[in-house]
């Protein structure tokens, strides 16, 4: 239905999702709004509503704001959604399915007006037709490097910690690949008690590497 893996919302979620019961609830979303007309003005809260809601993400707060108002090259709009430095979404109707690329610059305006004030921009980006969904990470595009280089300068922290290499902080499948080994045999080490003073976390295989398969 939309042209993209799931995305991960970030950890403010009201409670943890598996990702056996992810897979099934936006499967029963897919095939509830694949036959509905998908109309931006009728239909876009409902629908946004009910992807939150695959999340686990109440829309009942105040951190979820429909229809936020904006000002954008001085003329008054307003954005489908905004979880504010998180996420923004901007829907269109199904029949814009084909063009809606087009409608990038439009997300792109919508995504600078929302930084004008005291908080950020968001860090992700959606445009969406209700059939087809793209998905922007501001950060990997180039945007709040300030941020960036606050979390590369973590990353290093930690790993000078752990006395590990600091090439493992590269953005890379490769390095993530290695983290995960070296962070499961650290586990293994104190879940055996060869390091005293710290508690293991419940003891797994390695996690596969997830698929890009489309889930909604």
């Amino acid at each position: 239905m939309c042209g993209v893996p799931a995305p991960r919302l970030p950890p403010t979620a009201d409670h943890t999702v598996d990702r056996a019961t992810l897979q099934g609830r936006l499967e029963r979303f897919r095939q509830r709004w694949e036959a509905r007309d998908g109309l931006e003005k009728q239909q876009a809260q409902e629908f946004l509503r009910e992807l939150l809601s695959c999340y686990g993400r109440s829309t009942q707060t105040h951190e979820v704001l429909f229809e936020y108002p904006l000002t954008v090259d001085g003329r008054q709009r307003w954005a489908d959604l905004l979880l504010p430095e998180e996420l923004l979404v901007e829907m269109k109707s199904a029949r814009e399915t084909d063009r809606l690329a087009e409608h990038y610059p439009q997300a792109e305006a919508y995504w600078r007006a929302s930084g004008a004030g005291e908080t950020r921009s968001p860090r992700f980006v959606v445009l969406c037709s209700f059939r087809l969904t793209t998905l922007s990470n501001r950060l990997d595009d180039g945007a709040h490097r300030d941020l960036v280089k606050l979390h590369d300068a973590l990353d290093q922290a930690v790993l000078r910690a752990y006395g590990w290499p600091l090439r493992l902080a590269g953005r890379t499948d490769e390095a993530e690949d290695e983290l995960l080994v070296r962070l499961h045999e650290a586990n293994r080490t104190i879940a055996d008690g060869a390091r005293a003073g710290y508690e293991a976390f419940a003891l797994t295989a390695p996690p596969e590497k997830e698929s890009t398969e489309l889930l909604f």
